[in-house]
């Protein structure tokens, strides 16, 4: 299920705020030697590990630095946290600064932090001198915020100095195409875009602006450095920071809102997680603060999973959990907590900026939601205007449909309605799919493009035969073979859960394909299987447009007599799942197999894996295509079966054996053969190494 704990603030936090109220002048402090401290109402720190630097504080978020034959230095400004809230529980956050920025040589002026659990070192790259951070590494991606794209990075350092000491973390980047020396930051949408990576934040301890130099000279002067959190200025000179959004004019129903941004929540097993918020009880209400409806609201539509047997009702209301009901939405079983279906109700009252607030009378996991435009008279899909772009017809534009144009392009729906003819050329292609990402990226504005529709007949179903081009990409998939191992065993952790729609995978039970989230198997306790961050690691090696396809074919505890093509119960099963991969033009590049422990030491096992293989290539014309099979568990009971997993590259052409050296069993498998969650990750990315070695992406 979700998780969320409530969003308050700490006492480090309100006390800061406090001080932000009162206008305060500063006598301005010069330093010239390591030190950390408080000043003006900002945390400080000046550290350099040789060479000349000085560093005057002065009102507020502001100060002035200049070094010169150092090796390397760093000047900031910024607000420290006590490492118990995520991002999410602490609010919205922006920088605004203002800064004359003077390197000569190696440096960056950048938003930085850090977070614990995981340990995360961040920069928001704003300007630097003559190295541009991080070097030679392949981007993840790119955010487009403030007026301008950054590239994305991630990168490892390993035994390096941190806020924990000499430790291995993970470097998150966002790093701006073209400088700038002033302007705000929207830092919680670099976060987002991470997350959506799979870079996952952790306990929030620090944001700040800073300059470092590498071997360089220079100065700066940061004239002015304000933070703001969830609308509230924590800049004691009183300069009042316009968050984004403002929360003069609210935020807009319109917009996806995603439901961990709440700003309040009533319920005392409330959590959150990386898809949204669960663990919610009867009685609980999510509070979301200047929600701006416009002139109205005729729709709601929740992304929402329900894996009790009878309905949850969520009650939409305004001002209070009393205040006035405009709408009601029932939440009927979807058949499992991580079963995401999107549901709409039609609401009215609402219009201009208020608070809102999801009452709830029963379970339920929520991932975001919508309202759509118009009155209580109006229906809220207007039927004499198209907005290009809706193809799931719910009447905004956001991630569900850039996964469903997807789905489109690779085959696996048939039609897509009017509103997927975006360029309006009377054909849905890959044109039309690139335009909507470039809204969704805030390039251009579809409801600008948008009006009535060519004729004033209901829609017009579209239904072209989707035809792939190479710039629609390649549909990747790969069949998970084995037991518990391979389905899974450790239970998903939120950095498990971030979806991403290019990977996605065929339903275990209703073989429809969907975006990947674990379990992807008939998994124990909703786990992850090395399936899920093999994938993950992959997608980052294809191009663009390409998707990857996951087919898992994994069940727990059954022998390879299970899978055989004689006498198994289950081969055909196998072989029916692959080819609705093939049948929507999937190519199935390679096999993960691990399996084992129910016929530990028989020797006999290597034959019967090899007949297996065999018999699958042939019966779908999969040539010889690489085979990864993963070590069995060393400190588990079936350890020594890994004599004869060793034994089958020999006999399975283009076969490869993973190696388990170094992973670990979880504590709470009193049969010692199952993996822990980190080393399932850790198996997961080995299998997507030599994979992408072997063929050479």
């Amino acid at each position: 299920m979700k998780h969320k704990l409530m969003g308050k603030f700490s006492i480090l936090m309100s006390l800061t705020l406090l001080l932000s109220l009162l206008p305060l002048n500063v006598q301005a402090k010069t330093v010239t030697s390591n030190e950390t401290g408080t000043h003006g109402g900002y945390n400080y720190e000046y550290w350099k590990d040789s060479g000349n630097g000085t560093m005057v504080l002065k009102d507020g978020g502001a100060f002035s630095c200049e070094w010169n034959n150092i090796n390397n230095i760093l000047f900031r400004k910024g607000l420290k946290f006590d490492e118990t809230k995520t991002h999410q529980q602490i609010g919205y956050m922006t920088l605004t600064y203002s800064c004359d920025y003077q390197p000569n040589g190696n440096s960056y002026l950048a938003v930085y932090g850090w977070t614990s659990d995981p340990l995360v070192e961040y920069y928001v790259i704003e300007s630097w001198g003559t190295w541009k951070p991080p070097g030679n590494v392949q981007s993840k991606g790119t955010i487009t915020v403030d007026g301008g794209v950054y590239d994305i990075f991630e990168t490892t350092r390993y035994n390096q100095p941190s806020i924990k000491g000499n430790a291995t973390f993970q470097q998150y980047w966002s790093v701006r195409q073209q400088k700038r020396t002033s302007g705000t930051v929207s830092v919680t949408e670099h976060f987002k875009a991470w997350e959506a990576k799979g870079m996952k934040m952790g306990k929030f301890y620090e944001i700040s602006l800073v300059v470092e130099g590498y071997q360089s000279s220079g100065k700066a002067d940061v004239t002015m450095m304000s933070i703001n959190i969830g609308g509230n200025s924590a800049n004691p000179t009183g300069t009042t920071v316009v968050p984004t959004p403002a929360s003069g004019s609210g935020k807009s129903a319109f917009s996806t809102i995603e439901a961990e941004d709440f700003d309040n929540a009533y319920g005392s097993s409330i959590r959150s997680i990386g898809m949204g918020v669960g663990y919610i009880e009867n009685g609980n209400y999510l509070v979301y603060n200047n929600i701006n409806f416009g002139d109205g609201a005729s729709a709601f539509s929740a992304k929402v999973a329900n894996g009790n047997t009878t309905a949850t009702t969520i009650q939409l209301r305004l001002g209070s959990p009393s205040g006035t009901l405009i709408g009601s939405l029932s939440v009927p079983s979807t058949g499992g907590w991580n079963n995401y279906e999107e549901l709409s109700t039609t609401v009215s009252g609402a219009s201009g900026t208020k608070d809102l607030y999801l009452c709830f009378n029963g379970p339920v996991n929520i991932d975001c939601f919508s309202f759509a435009k118009g009155n209580s008279n109006t229906n809220p899909i207007n039927p004499g205007y198209i907005l290009l772009g809706d193809v799931d017809q719910n009447g905004t534009i956001n991630s569900l449909d850039y996964a469903k144009y997807k789905m489109y392009l690779l085959g696996m729906i048939s039609s897509l309605p009017e509103e997927g003819d975006i360029n309006r050329d009377g054909d849905m292609n890959s044109i039309d799919y690139a335009m909507l990402k470039q809204h969704l990226l805030g390039i251009i504005n579809l409801e600008e493009l948008s009006g009535p529709k060519t004729t004033p007949t209901p829609v017009v179903i579209v239904t072209p035969t989707p035809t792939k081009t190479p710039s629609e990409g390649t549909f990747h998939c790969f069949l998970l073979l084995g037991q518990s191992n391979m389905a899974g065993w450790a239970r998903a952790q939120d950095s498990d859960k971030i979806p991403n729609p290019r990977i996605l995978a065929l339903g275990y039970d209703n073989n429809q394909w969907g975006v990947a989230v674990p379990p992807l198997h008939e998994a124990f306790q909703g786990a992850i299987g090395p399936g899920d961050w093999f994938a993950k690691t992959i997608i980052e090696r294809l191009p663009e447009n390409d998707t990857i396809g996951l087919i898992p074919c994994a069940i727990s505890g059954e022998k390879i007599e299970t899978f055989m093509k004689n006498g198994g119960s289950k081969y055909n099963w196998i072989v029916s799942r692959a080819r609705m991969a093939q049948q929507r033009g999937g190519v199935i590049e390679g096999i993960l197999f691990h399996q084992g422990e129910s016929n530990n030491g028989q020797q006999d096992w290597p034959n019967k894996v090899s007949t297996l293989i065999s018999d699958l290539k042939k019966d779908l014309g999969l040539g010889d295509i690489p085979v990864l099979v993963g070590e069995l568990l060393y400190t588990g009971s079936c350890a020594g079966h890994n004599t004869l997993v060793n034994r089958l590259p020999s006999m399975i052409p283009n076969c490869y054996v993973i190696s388990a050296q170094g992973l670990s069993g979880d504590p709470a498998d009193f049969w010692g053969l199952h993996f822990n969650h980190d080393s399932t990750v850790e198996f997961g990315k080995r299998y997507a190494k030599k994979m992408i070695e072997v063929l050479g992406w």
